[in-house]
């Protein structure tokens, strides 16, 4: 084998294992979220909203809807 021949091989190897890391870095970022790490994150999310309205009771379906979407956006983003 020349010299060529087994640089083009090293490089075909090397491309072959980058793509299998880009495709499995791609598969881990679909991963579902953890229900309860959801559920946490949406629960500080909508007691921050009750806080941030001045504790007033009475909205507690509004701030966990609101929270939740909130929640979910930042996932999405990557947050």
């Amino acid at each position: 084998m020349g010299i060529a021949t087994t640089t083009n091989r090293v490089e075909k190897l090397t491309k072959i294992k980058n793509d299998e890391k880009a495709a499995q870095t791609k598969s881990e970022s679909r991963k579902p979220a953890d229900p309860n790490i959801f559920t946490q994150l949406v629960e500080k999310k909508a007691y921050e909203l009750y806080e941030k309205r001045g504790c007033q009771n009475g909205h507690d379906c509004d701030d966990w809807f609101e929270a939740e979407k909130i929640v979910e956006a930042e996932m999405i983003a990557g947050k």
